[in-house]
């Protein structure tokens, strides 16, 4: 089922490249909420006795003027942001799929001053001390992605996008380098990329729960904007 879900978050300051916010209850419970993430970054005086000090988050310094994120001049983006999560993951040939993986794949399309980049990275969970656990793991725990302390899968996926309450917790928070840097390079920057707004987002449910067909990967879209923090 493809469902459509107008998300305008104010602010979802987790790190690009640094991808998806936890995707079930369980994995909330344990991720940072966004606004302990935006606190924790750089910080400075708009206006008041000492514009572009350096300031706490929430703190009265500034007064009468604003504790504010410090973002970058000039480095504003869009995107379309996917993530990709399959239960099933398998091989291309029908008559050898005996063994799946659960994968997360991650993918950012973005433009910036006229030139365009598809970031994309597939994550597998590899833990074990001999390779019957690594298997095992495969097929059986997904991939950790940012921050959260749970493992990924199709389900965690649907029930997230279906409550509304989750939102805000989305997107970004820690994760890939690989990606975070690529993001860098194309904008020129050595700050940290953020996402500042949600625009738009769709569901494309094909969990094991579905009525479209279940072996199917479950696609997230996000239409986002974003901008870099100095460092």
């Amino acid at each position: 089922m493809n469902s459509k879900i107008n998300a305008k978050i104010g602010f979802a300051p987790l790190a690009v490249g640094l991808f998806l916010a936890a995707c079930a209850t369980s994995a909330l419970a344990g991720a940072p909420p966004a606004e302990v993430r935006e606190d924790a970054l750089p910080h400075v005086c708009k206006a008041g006795p000492t514009p572009g000090a350096a300031c706490t988050a929430n703190s009265t310094t500034c007064d009468p003027g604003t504790c504010v994120v410090d973002f970058e001049r000039g480095k504003t983006w869009t995107g379309v942001f996917t993530l990709i999560v399959d239960d099933t993951a398998s091989a291309f040939d029908p008559n050898n799929r005996t063994r799946t993986a659960i994968t997360g794949t991650l993918t950012l399309e973005v433009k910036y001053k006229g030139v365009a980049d598809v970031i994309s990275k597939t994550f597998l969970n590899m833990d074990g001390a001999t390779l019957g656990d690594v298997l095992n793991s495969l097929s059986t725990v997904g991939p950790q992605l940012a921050d959260s302390p749970v493992s990924v899968h199709e389900d965690q996926v649907v029930n997230f996008v279906n409550n509304s309450q989750m939102m805000s917790q989305f997107l970004f928070q820690s994760g890939d380098s690989t990606m975070a840097q690529a993001l860098r390079n194309l904008l020129q920057t050595t700050g940290n990329p953020v996402i500042t707004k949600v625009l738009k987002l769709q569901l494309f449910d094909h969990s094991p729960g579905s009525l479209l067909e279940p072996n199917a990967a479950t696609v997230i879209r996000a239409k986002v904007r974003g901008a870099v923090v100095n460092p």
